[in-house]
């Protein structure tokens, strides 16, 4: 359980893992390519 937690928010310097927390803020609404980077990149 310690080696991949449900949320990783502060795992690696992978921004990547970002994604997953931004689908709560804002679905594919505002981008419509990626879920949670729609206010963090809108391309």
């Amino acid at each position: 359980i310690s080696k991949r937690p449900a949320k990783p928010t502060r795992s690696g310097p992978k921004l990547v893992d970002d994604a997953p927390s931004g689908k709560r803020r804002g679905a594919p609404s505002g981008s419509g390519q990626r879920p949670g980077f729609g206010r963090r990149k809108p391309e």
